[in-house]
C-alpha cells in the first residue's frame, strides 16, 4: 500500500490520537496492534479552583505507553515557523512516512464542530497536491484535500483542553512513529502490563512518579486508584447541589473522563485476550473488562443526551451508573490478582 492509499481506520474504542496512531502502525505493518494500548488505570486530577476534576484511565503519556514493551519511538517537535513545518512534512512524505499533526478541531471545515469546538484533534498528512495537503482523519472517517492555508490555521493556533478548560498553543506540533526491530511481545512480557495496571488500580504506586510522568502542575491535586472515583463523584454531587448552572464546558469535562475510562477498558480487554492464548484463565478476565468498557460507554451516551435534556437529572443518573460500575471494577481487580497469582506472577 502506498502512502496516498491510506484510508481512515474504523476503530470504535480509540480517541482521535489513538486512532491516528493505529492507522500509522497498520501502514507500517506493525504486528502487535491489539496490544499497543496497555494502560488500564484510574487517576483523578483536580485544580484548586475547579468544582470537580477529570478522571482518566491512563496513568502515563501515550509516548511512554508506546515505548513500554513495544519500543515504538515517537519522534516529533513543534515548529512555529510555517515554512519549516511544511518542509518537515514534505521531507517525511518523500520518505513515505505519514505525519501525525495535532490541530484545533474548530479550524477543520469538514467536521461537525467547525468554528464551534476549539479542542485538540489529530489528523494524518499522507500527500501533497500543489497548495493542498492530502489528510486522513480517522475519528471522522474523512479523507480529502485540505488547502495549506486552512491546514496552518488548524495546526498553528490554540486549543482548549477538554479536561481542564485551559487554553494551550499548538505551534505546528507533529510527529512520526519509528518501529524497533524487536519481535512481537511475548505473553509473559504482557503480564508485566497487567501487573503494573493492577498496582495503579489498587493505589499501590508512586504518585510522585505518575505526577512527573504526566507533568502535573503543583496546584493540581491527584488521587490514584479506583478509590479516586469516590472524590470524583463526591465533587460532582457537591457541584450539582450548589445549584450552579451546568454549562457545556462542565459536560465536556465529564464526557472527557467517561470516554477515557471506556476506551482504556475496551483496549485492555484485547491485551488480556492475547494473553489468554497461553493462559486460559485470562479469557474470563478479558470478557469482564470488555463488559466494564461497555458500561462506561453507556455513561458517555448519557452525558451526550444531557446536552439536550434536563442536565442536572441526567448527571445524577450518570453518577448512579458509575456507582454500579465501580463495584464491577473492584470485582475485576480481585479477579486480576487471582489470575496473576495462579500463573506465578508476584503482585
Amino acid at each position: 500500500m502506498s502512502l496516498t492509499e491510506i484510508q481512515p481506520s474504523k476503530h470504535p474504542n480509540l480517541d482521535c490520537i489513538g486512532a491516528s496512531i493505529y492507522t500509522v502502525l497498520k501502514y507500517l505493518n506493525f504486528s502487535a496492534l491489539e496490544t499497543a494500548w496497555k494502560q488500564c488505570g484510574a487517576i483523578y486530577l483536580k485544580t484548586q479552583d475547579s468544582p470537580y476534576g477529570d478522571v482518566n484511565g491512563q496513568y502515563m503519556r501515550t509516548v511512554a505507553e508506546l515505548t513500554w514493551i513495544h519500543n515504538i519511538r515517537v519522534e516529533g517537535q513543534a515548529e512555529p515557523e510555517n515554512d519549516l513545518f511544511l518542509a518537515n512534512i514534505q521531507e517525511r512524505l518523500e520518505r513515505d512516512i505519514p505525519t501525525i499533526v495535532l490541530c484545533n478541531m474548530a479550524e477543520l471545515p469538514y467536521n461537525p464542530y467547525y468554528q464551534d469546538l476549539p479542542e485538540m484533534h489529530s489528523i494524518i498528512v499522507t500527500g501533497r497536491e500543489g497548495n493542498q495537503l492530502l489528510i486522513v482523519d480517522d475519528y471522522y472517517r474523512y479523507k480529502g484535500l485540505l488547502p495549506i492555508e486552512q491546514f496552518l490555521l488548524a495546526s498553528n493556533s490554540s486549543y482548549r483542553d477538554a479536561g481542564t478548560g485551559e487554553w494551550y498553543p499548538l505551534h505546528n506540533r507533529s510527529f512520526e512513529l519509528v518501529l524497533s526491530d524487536s519481535l512481537h511481545p511475548t505473553h509473559d512480557q504482557l503480564l508485566e502490563a497487567v501487573r503494573s495496571n493492577l498496582s495503579v488500580l489498587e493505589g499501590r504506586c508512586d504518585i510522585n512518579q505518575i505526577k512527573r510522568e504526566l507533568d502535573v502542575p503543583d496546584d493540581v491535586n491527584i488521587e490514584v486508584g479506583l478509590k479516586s472515583l469516590d472524590p470524583f463523584m463526591k465533587d460532582v454531587e457537591t457541584f450539582l447541589a450548589s445549584g450552579v448552572e451546568i454549562t457545556d464546558d462542565h459536560l465536556d469535562i465529564l464526557n472527557h473522563s467517561l470516554i477515557s475510562m471506556a476506551q482504556t477498558r475496551a483496549m485492555y480487554a484485547d491485551v488480556l485476550q492475547v494473553i489468554s492464548e497461553k493462559y486460559e484463565s485470562f479469557a474470563d478476565l478479558a470478557e469482564q473488562y470488555r463488559s466494564i468498557g461497555h458500561q462506561w460507554k453507556i455513561t458517555t451516551n448519557m452525558i451526550l443526551k444531557a446536552f439536550d435534556s434536563n442536565r442536572s437529572d441526567m448527571v445524577h443518573r450518570v453518577l448512579q451508573k458509575i456507582s454500579s460500575i465501580k463495584t464491577q471494577e473492584f470485582e475485576a481487580v480481585t479477579s486480576t490478582r487471582e489470575v496473576l497469582e495462579r500463573v506465578g506472577v508476584v503482585v
